[in-house]
């Protein structure tokens, strides 16, 4: 049989037809067919021949084309209702029962044929000192002992492959002139064109037209930039701040830190560490330290305007018949029960949610903005405003929900409606000068002999609102409680 010999065996075959060997004899000492040892006896080149691949047949050749009619129709599809290879095959099986054993040659066509499909190449793109590019990552952290997904925004600049980020609890257009305000001003310049995704939250490339948000339009007219947007699904076009995103959360959150402050305040201690994580790393490509050649950087941004920008943007909102606005149907904020079926105007900020009135935009409320959490923001006085004027309600109401139990909330709910309405109304106006915790903390501890004075109620909570919280009320280190009958503010039942 004529075969294909490995080339230790050629060599035997033609040094032993160089020492005077016939063919017959060769293919009886080496077992190989003379047809085998004549090929190459007589063969004259024996340079390497090119690694081709010989095309093998297959039993579904003959229905290829049919499989990539029904993929090409199928294409356009929401991506959960493409065909897969099961589903390919079982329609074949209807039309063909020859092809019932033939599932795996099915799905390895087809994977195939994707990956071929989805296999691309991307343009190496040049970028120049004083540009950036910008987009989200997220991260879960321990915030005062509870776990939950923040996000930071992450300002690159490609040329050096520096950046900064600041973490936020949002994705927001708020978030991103926040963000990018306080990053300007630790610079103290800024970057003359950002690149961002096209899903940042601040606008959106749609048919080739740049639609912006109206607050970020106003930001970026401010600050004097230029932006560019991505293509939809083309993150290798701005690929300096996604690597940004994966090295900062694998370097800075891992494990999931623990923040226990204000994120304003932890954000203004990230710029240090932002640079200590490329003070002593040398660009990958340019062999050059990356702080060198983000000073290059800087040299050729843009000044900052004189005067910083306010990041605020105003709403125009109905209240309902508590007196709340809803946001988004997920938040809800009240401004009062005197102004319940208003128009109010709301401002936003990354920290707040300012309730003010449309006519000379006075603030009444304000609120403490909690991102993405759904939110119902409890207004102690409005609260206690209802239970006021509906004393029956007291045993259903939200503000006796958020008061201790104890022997005074038993003591308000065994009352008359007329006598409850007085110690509501005591609570009420202790709640308005020093807030619900102090006002029923002064209440518990003058109520005494079953009722509550709102004189001394009064005196009590003002005294309490001046102690300081950390430190004992009694300095001198002596017992006091066996006086404490003989005093005005014994010791509460």
């Amino acid at each position: 049989m004529n075969r294909r010999l490995q080339m230790p065996l050629v060599n035997n075959v033609r040094d032993l037809f160089a020492q005077g060997k016939s063919e017959r004899q060769i293919t009886r000492m080496l077992h190989i067919s003379r047809p085998t040892v004549h090929k190459y006896v007589t063969m004259d080149d024996f340079t390497v021949p090119l690694p081709v691949m010989e095309p093998r047949g297959s039993k579904l050749d003959r229905y290829k084309a049919e499989i990539d009619r029904m993929l090409e129709e199928n294409k356009d599809a929401w991506r959960k209702q493409q065909y897969t290879a099961t589903t390919v095959w079982r329609v074949l099986v209807k039309e063909h029962p020859q092809l019932e054993n033939s599932y795996l040659l099915v799905q390895r066509y087809i994977r195939e044929r994707k990956a071929i499909e989805g296999f691309c190449t991307y343009q190496e793109l040049v970028w120049h000192p004083g540009e950036a590019q910008a987009d989200f990552g997220e991260f879960y952290a321990q915030v005062d002992g509870k776990r939950r997904r923040l996000y930071y925004f992450v300002l690159t600049f490609p040329y050096s492959n520096h950046g900064y980020y600041q973490i936020t609890e949002g994705v927001n257009c708020e978030c991103v002139c926040e963000s990018l305000k306080n990053i300007f001003c630790h610079m103290g310049c800024l970057p003359f064109v950002i690149v961002f995704d096209n899903a940042t939250g601040i606008g959106r490339l749609v048919e080739h037209e740049l639609r912006e948000n109206e607050l970020f339009a106003r930001f970026r007219a401010h600050y004097g930039f230029r932006v560019r947007f991505c293509n939809p699904q083309a993150g290798h076009e701005k690929g300096s701040v996604e690597a940004k995103i994966g090295f900062v959360r694998r370097n800075l959150f891992v494990p999931e830190p623990g923040i226990d402050e204000p994120l304003w305040e932890y954000n203004r201690k990230q710029f240090a560490r932002a640079d200590s994580l490329d003070d002593h790393r040398v660009h990958y490509r340019k062999e050059k330290p990356i702080m060198d050649l983000f000073n290059e950087d800087r040299k050729a941004m843009l000044p900052p305007p004189a005067n910083p920008f306010e990041v605020i943007r105003y709403a125009s909102y109905r209240t309902d018949g508590y007196g709340k606005v809803c946001i988004g149907k997920k938040h809800r904020y009240s401004a009062g029960t005197d102004y319940a079926h208003r128009r109010m105007l709301v401002g936003f900020t990354v920290r707040k949610v300012i309730i003010q009135d449309p006519v000379d935009g006075k603030e009444i409320k304000s609120y403490e903005n909690y991102g993405e959490s759904q939110t119902d923001a409890i207004d102690y006085s409005t609260m206690l405003q209802f239970a006021y004027r509906c004393p029956g309600s007291w045993q259903n109401s939200q503000a006796r929900e958020c008061v201790p139990d104890g022997n005074l909330k038993d003591y308000i709910d065994g009352l008359s409606k007329h006598d409850r309405k007085v110690q509501i109304g005591i609570l009420r106006e202790l709640t308005e000068s020093y807030g619900l915790d102090t006002g029923w903390a002064a209440m518990q501890a003058v109520f005494r002999n079953g009722s509550v004075d709102r004189a001394n109620a009064l005196s009590m909570a003002a005294r309490l609102d001046t102690l300081d919280p950390d430190s004992s009320e009694n300095a001198t280190g002596v017992d006091l409680s066996k006086y404490g009958a003989f005093t005005l503010f014994g010791k509460g039942v």
